[in-house]
């Protein structure tokens, strides 16, 4: 969910940013899943950086950059 403030729905789910506290909630061992990153390319490298500092085996994290929109 994005843009919370300009939606009249409301959102009982997670917000901000993904990090290795949120992913543990919900993954009971993070380093089985393969992790599949799309988006602009900021997001892409935070994500990469993040669950390559997390210990997540490269060949586990596949990343697709969309150019051309922030």
């Amino acid at each position: 969910m994005t843009r919370l403030h300009d939606n009249e729905q409301s959102w009982n789910g997670e917000t901000g940013h993904i990090v290795l506290p949120m992913m543990q909630k919900y993954i009971p061992d993070i380093n089985l899943p393969h992790y599949y990153c799309a988006g602009p390319p900021a997001f892409v490298k935070a994500m990469e950086n993040m669950l390559e500092t997390s210990g997540i085996d490269s060949q586990n994290i596949h990343l697709d950059e969309f150019s051309g929109y922030s």
